[in-house]
């Protein structure tokens, strides 16, 4: 790991710092420190040096980090960010990290503003590296592949625990559906294959050169990764309806990964594999489909489908009207009692 970002942050927020202080600091030799000094003047970081006792290093200025310039959008932009990547309990350190250093070569106003709006708390916990911890080196690496358009050999552990070494020509890295995901040509398979990326152990880059399939697109890759998601599901029930929509229409319904889609004579015919617990989600979604719904089955989520049309019947019963009889006295007995015993006891 680079220690400069580090040592000039410790610069930046104890000014005088000795060396001796940095080393304790950063867990390294003072002659280890003393190079660094070195690489950072050498990067245009202007340092101001003062031996002796009483002594210590002192950042003047630093070139690598030179006012910029942002408009208000742009700065809106950078702090909305910042606090998304926050969410994510994995990169929360690092994202704090990034704001700090953010706000303080930013101008006065937009620095403050920054870092005032990333503070604001999201609405719930997200994990923007998926839900099984992927690797930020390992993501990294397969989105400089991807842009460079190299081959890559990636050690890989299928489902089963297995490793194989396998060269990639990569096309997508996509997230969908809490994973990240690597799509492209397999050469060990000899077709396309769909990648989780937290079972990527390694990746080595190569400087063979690849080509895009003829049609390629983001919007091809989500389809595949789309259908992967949709056929891993175990035993699953189909659940297959009719949706008076437009297909165009209903793609904006739900997640492809969630509902497939093909033409139908009357709209759009939609399947969702899912797994018994999830009949109660589905039922309650195509209540809430603001379109013409037919259900092709399966039974099951008929049944799911009457049980809370049953439920929003009694829900919405109006109560029996209560019989209506003559006015009681108020002077007499009966429900006219305690209202006499107050008077009375007022009048005393």
């Amino acid at each position: 790991m680079d220690r400069l970002p580090a040592l000039l942050d410790l610069l930046r927020g104890v000014p005088g710092a000795t060396i001796a202080e940095l080393a304790e600091q950063l867990g390294v030799t003072e002659r280890t420190v003393r190079r660094d000094l070195d690489r950072a003047r050498e990067a245009g970081v202007e340092l101001a040096v003062r031996r002796g006792r009483g002594g210590g290093v002192r950042l003047v200025r630093d070139a690598n980090l030179l006012a910029l310039r942002f408009t208000e959008d742009e700065a809106l932009a950078l702090a909305l960010a910042l606090g998304a990547v926050g969410a994510d309990p994995e990169l929360a350190a690092v994202a704090t990290s990034a704001r700090l250093r953010l706000a303080r070569v930013l101008s006065e106003r937009f620095g403050e503003r920054v870092a005032a709006l990333a503070e604001v708390p999201p609405e719930e916990p997200v994990s923007l590296l998926g839900s099984d911890r992927v690797r930020a080196e390992t993501l990294l690496e397969l989105c400089v592949a991807v842009a460079r358009r190299r081959r890559v050999e990636l050690a890989y552990r299928s489902g089963s625990g297995a490793v194989t070494r396998r060269p990639v020509d990569p096309y997508q890295v996509l997230r969908m559906a809490g994973h990240w995901y690597l799509v492209g040509f397999c050469r060990l398979r000899g077709g396309m294959r769909v990648f989780r990326v937290d079972r990527v152990n390694t990746v080595r880059h190569t400087d063979i050169a690849v080509v895009l399939p003829e049609g390629f697109t983001a919007a091809t890759a989500a389809d595949l990764v789309a259908a992967g998601v949709r056929s891993w599901a175990a035993d699953p029930l189909r659940c297959e309806f009719v949706l008076g929509l437009e297909p165009d229409q209903a793609r904006a319904l739900a997640p492809a990964y969630r509902l497939e889609l093909t033409p139908h004579p009357d709209g759009a015919a939609g399947l969702i594999l899912a797994q018994p617990e999830h009949l109660p989600q589905i039922a309650r979604w195509l209540l809430g489909l603001d379109a013409a719904v037919r259900v092709l089955g399966p039974d099951a989520l008929r049944d799911e489908l009457s049980r809370l049309a049953a439920r929003a019947a009694t829900l919405a019963a109006r109560p029996a009207p209560q019989a209506s009889g003559p006015a009681a006295d108020p002077t007499s007995g009966g429900a006219g009692q305690p209202a006499a015993a107050g008077a009375a006891g007022r009048s005393r």
